[in-house]
């Protein structure tokens, strides 16, 4: 299908099946618990990096009020770059540099609605016409991957199998796979995975870290028992936030979880029908080929999934109540074999990001933000922008 751009047109979710095994099998190993480890060293020299600099903003009177929005984008971009793209940018200190600016032109979020993505949701073939992202941040992007594409296979180091290498094994096997050759598995194809983790990932990201803020400044009872574990955390760990270790803050885990069941940042999910379904009650039958849409906020915020399910109670994702939950009713990152491939590295960050900010830092609400959503979107929550106070732990 034609989205307006090769680096758009064979990004994963959107591949035909037999491609989108094929190609998702090249990735997944990439994002298994051992290889986020390895990418874990430049998770955290880049929150590190970004934390120094926040704490400058934050000295000179112990108080800083922010918009979460603008402030964890730049910590997103950074991690995004270093991660998938192997460039250091240091976007949150330098506005003028171009990755940034052109990652922020691709922000969905920002965009308005627009009739014409309306018009496509109904009728796929006029996918193409929308000026969803545009050709020159896309082109810029693949001037990038196609350099460091390059310059990472003439290098002749060893190989250390991060994203890059898994691209440049895609590629390579475009020329020699009979597999890959038959399902036209190509260069552009291992670029747009490139593209389609960067394009996934740091806004999702962003938006669960400022919606996390948002609930702790509001929920000081929360706030305080998490920062609590946090301590006890880094006493046990001589002041260290690690790969290995991360998972036992169970109730910064829970935090999270809580805070995208309440704003997940996808709007739906859509799963395309391969048999006819019957469902037995009701007689409701979906052919093949119908696509199927779950809004996700329906399903977090009914009770019957959830009790008093507008309350921010983190205390319901804790391991002790793990069989009161139904697994199938948590939809931010997707169910089943279509989930969500980064799930992995995407809660990995935000548990670091927000471990470290809270080893110095505490949230406070003193401006009365409220979460204004904005209607008319089609693929991600977006909301009106709101401040909070950033306040250095005594």
């Amino acid at each position: 299908m034609e989205f307006g751009h090769p680096l758009i047109n064979e990004m994963m979710d959107i591949l035909p099946y037999e491609k989108w095994k094929v190609v998702r099998n090249c990735l997944s190993p990439q994002l298994t618990t051992g290889k986020i480890r390895t990418m874990s060293y430049q998770m955290l020299d880049a929150i590190n990096d970004w934390m120094g600099s926040l704490s400058a903003k934050v000295e000179s009177n112990k108080t800083y009020k922010f918009n979460p929005k603008e402030v964890y984008t730049g910590l997103t971009i950074e991690v995004i770059a270093r991660c998938a793209f192997a460039t250091k940018i240091n976007a949150f200190d330098d506005e003028k540099n171009l990755f940034a600016q052109n990652i922020k032109r691709l922000m969905i979020q920002k965009k308005e609605p627009d009739i014409l993505w309306s018009v496509a949701a109904t009728f796929p073939f006029l996918q193409c016409i929308p000026p969803f992202l545009p050709k020159e941040v896309m082109d810029f992007f693949g001037e990038v991957l196609t350099r460091v594409l390059r310059e990472r296979r003439t290098s002749g180091n060893p190989k250390i199998n991060d994203f890059v290498d898994v691209m440049n094994d895609m590629i390579e096997k475009s020329t020699t796979s009979p597999e890959f050759k038959k399902l036209g598995i190509t260069e552009t194809t291992a670029m747009c995975q490139a593209m389609f983790f960067l394009i996934a990932g740091f806004e999702t990201t962003t938006f669960t870290l400022t919606m996390m803020s948002y609930y702790l400044a509001k929920s000081p009872n929360v706030q305080q028992r998490l920062l609590e574990e946090v301590d006890d955390y880094l006493h046990r760990h001589g002041g260290k936030i690690e790969h290995e270790t991360i998972a036992e803050l169970v109730y910064l885990n829970a935090s999270m979880n809580e805070t995208l069941r309440l704003h997940s940042p996808l709007i739906r999910i859509e799963r395309v029908c391969v048999k006819k379904w019957l469902h037995g009650s009701t007689g409701l039958i979906i052919q093949p080929g119908i696509t199927v849409q779950v809004p996700i906020s329906a399903v977090h915020l009914d009770e019957i999934n959830f009790e008093q399910p507008e309350e921010f109670r983190p205390e319901r994702f804790l391991p002790e109540n793990k069989e009161k939950l139904n697994p199938y009713a948590f939809l931010s990152f997707g169910q089943g074999p279509h989930n969500c491939i980064g799930m992995r590295f995407a809660k990995e960050e935000i548990q670091m990001a927000m471990a470290t900010i809270l080893k110095q830092f505490k949230f406070e609400d003193t401006h009365n933000a409220n979460i204004k959503i904005k209607p008319g979107r089609i693929f991600l929550n977006n909301y009106e922008p709101f401040e909070l106070d950033l306040v250095k732990r005594e």
